[in-house]
């Protein structure tokens, strides 16, 4: 049986793009032998590849390393300095910025058993000590994947139980006949009646109209637990000009043109 399941599954083995590949109606059992045949222990850099495995919906994607898989941290560094800079955080006020993550498997509920790995999350240190669950996803990848995306984020926004607040998208696209690459921001939230509210703007190419920036909010950041010296309410800017600039310079050094 397990034979034919197997076969059956790289019949309908679907590549979303040189970078990533994506294995649809996968039965549950059956994901740790793939894991074990794309993610062997030896090989070339195996840590670089990114998995996502969404039990309910039953797919596993595998993200290999993407040429433009850095600009998201030093984005957020960056911001995360201006933030301070400002005086919207305090300087006993600690965020860790973890990058290159291990895969999170610690999902409940119909989420259980599936299996993330972001390109990069935040986590408070409230009082001293360093939150076990991250409040703050981003993801990177290629456009192409983007009707994913909702999904993706259902997983952590409701497979940690509330605990993940806030989930971003970074997509670019391959680049079109003009050597020119098109890419978007996608903020997926909770609001207070539980549903999920997904915003996206361009970021190349820009806009024509200069638009607010997208933001998390000083109690999403600390996952609910906002210390006394800071307003819950409080938005800490994403900045779309420096994520433009980080992006657009790495472009350009790939030999592309932002759209």
């Amino acid at each position: 049986m397990a034979e034919e399941s197997s076969a059956q599954s790289e019949a309908h083995l679907e590549p979303v793009n040189l970078g990533s590949l994506c294995f649809p109606h996968i039965y549950r059992e059956l994901v740790s032998e793939i894991l074990a045949i794309l993610l062997p222990d030896s090989g070339p850099h195996p840590s670089r590849c990114r998995l996502h495995y969404h039990a309910r919906e039953g797919y596993l994607r595998i993200v290999g390393p993407e040429e433009f898989s850095l600009y998201p941290v030093s984005w957020m560094c960056k911001d995360n300095e201006m933030w301070w800079y400002d005086g919207l955080l305090d300087q006993d006020d600690r965020i860790k910025i973890f990058q290159c993550s291990p895969a999170w498997d610690k999902f409940i509920g119909q989420h259980a058993d599936s299996n993330k790995k972001p390109s990069l999350f935040l986590m408070p240190v409230i009082e001293g000590e360093i939150r076990d669950i991250p409040s703050v996803i981003f993801e990177s990848g290629w456009g192409e994947s983007g009707p994913l995306s909702i999904s993706d984020s259902l997983v952590w926004l409701e497979g940690t139980g509330g605990a993940v607040k806030v989930v971003i998208f970074l997509k670019t696209f391959t680049p079109d006949k003009e050597n020119k690459i098109k890419a978007t921001l996608t903020v997926c939230r909770n609001n207070p009646c539980g549903t999920i509210v997904k915003t996206e703007q361009n970021i190349f190419p820009a806009p024509d109209q200069i638009l607010p920036d997208p933001y998390i909010t000083i109690n999403e950041l600390y996952g609910g637990r906002t210390p006394a010296s800071l307003g819950s309410d409080t938005q800490l800017p994403l900045s779309m000009e420096k994520l433009r600039e980080f992006l657009g310079l790495l472009i350009r050094q790939k030999g592309h043109l932002p759209a």
